[in-house]
């Protein structure tokens, strides 16, 4: 380095050990990996243990059949093996959500940025399905505290499912859009809406549409927007629902901020 000394030019070597400062900001980097890993591993936990309460409560009916089966018709053999798997998947169940237990990592999220960031992410299903997704917001939206995994997961879902329902219902020649709209609630809410203009969903699908396992032709599994709503319901704390408006359907989801 130069520098003046009493008004002479000096040069002076400076030798600093910065090992220490690269050690910290090293695990700095590794806590901040870990806790990235953990929060994703904690969401999908999650999202496995809601999927497997709603399987237990479909095994608790098939159970509650099989006995009202044996107590009419006396069916004890025949239903034996049925209620022997029942018990055995509910175990299994029951095994797998007692290994872990999820920290549920928060943070402060912008709403709008988030949405941005997946529509940029899915912009070549924008094209595939010739279909434009449109944000907008209404009015000043406060940043959330919330888990950002299980919200990414819940849009994401969300906005699959209209570009499906708009390929199944309208094929890929029609012009497709969604819109994205944005408000921030009196009572403590995020709204966030999601509009197609696939032409609506029938009555009955509608009514059933958040039932485990309903499959439709846009849901083969059954498990999408049912896992979605106990999402939002349970670890979003907020409110799911879907109805149909002019020319397609909008679900709507509220988000405790």
């Amino acid at each position: 380095h130069l520098c003046r000394t009493y008004n002479k030019d000096a040069i002076y070597l400076s030798i600093r050990d910065i090992r220490l400062r690269k050690e910290l900001e090293a695990k700095r980097d590794k806590n901040r990996l870990i806790s990235i890993k953990d929060n994703k591993l904690d969401f999908l936990i999650q999202t496995l243990s809601i999927i497997f309460t709603k399987i237990t409560h479909q095994t608790k009916k098939i159970t509650e059949q099989i006995t009202i089966l044996n107590n009419n018709f006396n069916l004890n053999n025949e239903t034996k093996e049925i209620l022997q798997s029942s018990n055995n998947i509910d175990q299994t169940i029951k095994d797998m959500i007692s290994i872990y237990t999820p920290t549920n990592i928060k943070s402060y999220i912008n709403i709008k940025n988030l949405v941005e960031s997946i529509k940029d992410k899915i912009f070549f299903k924008e094209i595939i399905n010739n279909t434009e997704i449109q944000i907008m917001q209404k009015g000043d939206i406060k940043d959330i505290y919330c888990d950002e995994d299980a919200l990414k997961y819940v849009i994401l879902s969300v906005i699959n499912f209209s570009l499906e329902n708009i390929n199944i219902n309208k094929g890929t020649n029609f012009y497709g859009k969604i819109n994205i709209i944005l408000q921030e609630l009196n009572n403590n809410y995020i709204l966030l809406s999601i509009e197609d203009n696939a032409g609506g969903i029938d009555n009955d699908t509608l009514s059933r549409i958040f039932d485990i396992f309903y499959q439709t032709k846009i849901s083969s599994s059954g498990l999408e927007l049912p896992t979605c709503k106990a999402i939002v319901e349970e670890v979003l704390l907020g409110h799911m629902q879907i109805s149909n408006i002019d020319n397609g359907s909008k679900i709507d989801i509220q988000i405790s901020k």
